[in-house]
């Protein structure tokens, strides 16, 4: 039997700017598995919107549900229920011709870049698969096309076009993924941990790369990273996942320099740093709660210094703390 996918009044629920301009638009996602363990409650009644050529940045620890989201957003997880809204089209109630006309313009870069590439295919014919696929997207004839893509992400067409995953680095090769996603001239980017498996030198390089291609091409991206130091340069705003849950959301300026919400005080204090910006935020040592039995109330409360009565009986609501700021908890971080 499926699990009761209904939105208790407690549960936090940001709220959501003009629909009317939303490239994306999720409300009330639920992504919930079920194993010989018991359920898993993966993402819980998460609401976000993107407005175009916006980055929105998903940070938290590993399990927090970061990459189910952006697979649910992608449309590949047939449980997820809620409403994912892109060009006016709910994609978890679309399927058949409509959901593969969406494709182009909703594409991903996934966290391992060797294992997202076919080994077998030479590099020409790993970014112009999509062209074939759909050639009204094709400007000039399909050579000319790749190595103009080649050219786009840094690297040498002559050099790279016959060659094989296999004789690239990771950072080459997630070069090589972002120039088949561009392929598809793309209106939303998913990136699922685009830089994690890579070196920290490289990782750099791919950030730029990425901010580059967003402003050349007008690019609308969601972001996924555990680490909020990788998202400092290239989000707009950014939304703080524990558990499930959005804990707290709102523009990059406001999350960094006044975080509301004790998890995300503690994830800046995790980012490594010449000097102490202040006190750090003193967390009890324990591990995340497990998925399948979260907490009751405030799904942080067991590791967090702030915690009373209340946080165990009540979720918090999401609050608005700034103009573009919102924190689910019953006891937000002062402000100075």
């Amino acid at each position: 039997m499926s699990p009761t996918l209904a939105l208790h009044p407690s549960e936090p629920k940001p709220r959501l700017r003009d629909p009317a301009r939303a490239l994306l638009s999720v409300e009330d996602l639920v992504v919930r598995f079920a194993t010989r363990h018991g359920v898993v409650h993966a993402v819980d009644h998460i609401s976000l919107d993107l407005q175009p050529s916006e980055t929105l940045a998903i940070v938290g620890e590993s399990g927090s549900g970061k990459s189910t989201m952006a697979k649910a957003v992608m449309g590949l997880l047939p449980n997820a229920r809620g409403t994912i809204r892109f060009q006016n089209k709910n994609i978890l109630e679309t399927g058949g011709e409509d959901l593969r006309r969406l494709r182009p313009h909703l594409q991903m870069i996934f966290q391992d870049p060797i294992a997202s590439l076919n080994p077998r295919r030479r590099i020409e014919e790993l970014i112009a698969q999509g062209l074939r696929i759909w050639p009204e997207l094709l400007q000039g004839d399909e050579r000319s096309e790749v190595d103009r893509l080649l050219r786009e992400v840094g690297m040498n067409p002559d050099v790279v076009r016959g060659r094989r995953v296999s004789e690239f680095s990771g950072g080459q090769c997630q070069r090589i993924a972002i120039a088949r996603v561009l392929a598809m001239r793309p209106q939303l980017v998913v990136c699922d941990e685009p830089v994690s498996a890579l070196d920290v030198s490289v990782q750099a390089q791919i950030l730029n790369l990425l901010r580059r291609m967003k402003a050349q091409y007008g690019l609308t991206m969601l972001f996924i990273s555990h680490d909020l130091g990788v998202v400092r340069n290239i989000t707009d705003r950014i939304a703080v996942m524990y558990l499930g849950r959005i804990c707290e959301i709102g523009s990059a300026d406001q999350v960094f320099s006044r975080p509301a919400h004790p998890y995300t005080r503690l994830l800046l204090d995790s980012v490594p740093k010449m000097a102490p910006r202040g006190p750090v935020a003193t967390v009890q040592a324990s591990e995340q709660p497990s998925p399948f039995a979260p907490p009751s109330g405030c799904r942080f409360r067991g590791r967090c210094p702030h915690a009373q009565a209340i946080c165990a009986e009540k979720a918090p609501p999401l609050l608005q703390i700034g103009a573009d700021q919102q924190a689910a908890c019953h006891f937000p971080l002062t402000r100075s």
